[in-house]
């Protein structure tokens, strides 16, 4: 196995999984897009997540792809970190998608394991992200989200490719506290960065060394989450936030389809037109 060293560039904070606005035929809407950018960056979150699951990353054609991740790059402008997601099934589709966003200035690739015909073994799982890292300069982040792949990322394995320096960070969507903990514990022994995908405890992100969270409500209302983060450390101050990013949370995802329900939030401040992609553009 060769390395190809990363520049870790990996933000701290607030990273919202940004939603992908899309027009009546599924095509990008930039224009849209642009706003929600702006509303995101204005509020303060410290980096920006498109083409994650909720930008529905591994749904969107190969052209709209490239259109959602340069058109957010363009309109960032360097202002905030920015990170691609890469959801593909297979290596050599991660690969080529990568190839097609190389020359953006992009501060992490996000990638998944291989799902649908899943890869069974660590040599396996292990080779996959190596050739990924051997085709690319991007920086990598991992992404463990076995609700949508099946499994999970190995810690052990998570440890030893930032150890060759083939990721710089990590963000765990498994809902597993234990998984999280240890991840976090052990990471923070040899300084990967590790984000929370799902609910976020700030007081326990703060206790663990976590690197910030990327949670899908601040799509919608960025500014108890920025506040939280910012309090994380001083259990009066942070009360209040928490409180506001538990309502958000149980509005938007524990009661609700967060695609949907989050969309339909935005389009009512005219921010797109709420619509999903196919299959998911019917109520029934």
């Amino acid at each position: 196995m060769t390395t190809n060293p990363t520049r870790r560039g990996t933000p701290e904070g607030i990273i919202p999984p940004v939603l992908t606005p899309l027009t009546a035929d599924g095509r990008v809407d930039a224009e849209a897009l642009r706003r929600l950018l702006d509303q995101l960056i204005e509020t303060g979150v410290h980096g920006l997540f498109v083409a994650g699951t909720c930008g529905f990353g591994s749904l969107l054609t190969t052209d709209e792809y490239v259109r959602l991740v340069r058109t957010t790059v363009d309109h960032v402008g360097g202002r905030l970190p920015v990170l691609a997601g890469v959801l593909e099934s297979s290596t050599c589709r991660v690969v080529e998608r990568l190839r097609l966003i190389e020359d953006l200035d992009i501060s992490s690739a996000v990638l998944v394991l291989p799902y649908y015909l899943k890869a069974s073994t660590d040599c396996q799982k292990l080779r996959h992200f190596e050739v990924i890292r051997n085709s690319t300069e991007l920086d990598l982040t991992l992404y463990n989200i076995p609700g949508c792949v099946g499994m999970n990322l190995p810690i052990d394995m998570v440890l030893h490719m930032f150890e060759l320096d083939w990721i710089g960070a990590c963000k765990d969507s498994s809902g597993d506290r234990e998984y999280f903990h240890e991840l976090c514990r052990r990471g923070g022994k040899i300084g990967l960065s590790v984000y929370q995908g799902l609910r976020p405890e700030f007081a326990e992100l703060a206790e663990l060394g976590a690197a910030g969270c990327v949670p899908v409500p601040a799509n919608v209302n960025p500014e108890p989450y920025v506040q939280a983060w910012a309090r994380r450390n001083d259990s009066a101050a942070l009360t209040d936030p928490q409180k506001r990013c538990d309502k958000a949370w149980i509005e938007l995802v524990t009661g609700a389809d967060y695609f949907s329900e989050g969309l339909k939030r935005l389009s009512k401040r005219g921010i797109g037109s709420g619509n999903l992609p196919v299959p998911f553009d019917v109520s029934t």
